[in-house]
Order: structure tokens, then sequence, then C-alpha cells
């Protein structure tokens, strides 16, 4: 089944959320927007959009930075508490 925007969306919230990143719904907008050349109307017009095999590449590389940032920088205690790193377009 092809991935389209709003299931990579979807799917990348879920991960983030599962690795404690506080705003998981924009960090996984941001990063579907950078491997896919999307933006955000792009993803609310035409959310079936399917992503190609580069940009599905591109977004797992840009999602497993950024589940490891926290751990990257030491932040273990901030995940212990539930929480994590901030948004920021530098996260990674």
């Amino acid at each position: 089944m092809p991935l389209t925007l709003v299931k990579a969306w979807t799917g990348a919230q879920q991960r983030l959320k599962a690795a404690f990143i506080d705003s998981p719904a924009i960090d996984a907008r941001l990063l579907l927007e950078a491997a896919t050349g999307a933006t955000r109307a792009d993803i609310l017009t035409d959310p079936y959009r399917e992503l190609t095999d580069d940009q599905i590449n591109t977004l797992e590389e840009f999602l497993a930075r950024r589940e490891n940032a926290c751990r990257w920088r030491g932040f273990s205690a901030a995940r212990d508490s539930g929480s994590c790193c901030s948004t920021s377009p530098n996260m990674c």
C-alpha cells in the first residue's frame, strides 16, 4: 500500500510521541515537509499524494535522527520525566 502524506504524517507523529518528543505533531510536519518538499497546505489539500521511495527514505533518516536527538544531547533525565527536546529547526 502506498505511503501518502497523511499516513506519513500520522506515522511520524506516533513515532515521535513514543520517543517523548515535546511537540510530535509539529516536528512530524516539519520533517515531512523537509523530506518531501511539501508545504503545510499540500498536506491539508492533497493528503493522499504518494511519497516516492527517495522521500520515504529521507523521512526515515530524519525521524531516526530526531528520535535519537535527546540521547545524543544527554537528555536521559528529561526522557525519564516524560519530556524531551523542544521543537527547533536545528534539532539534529
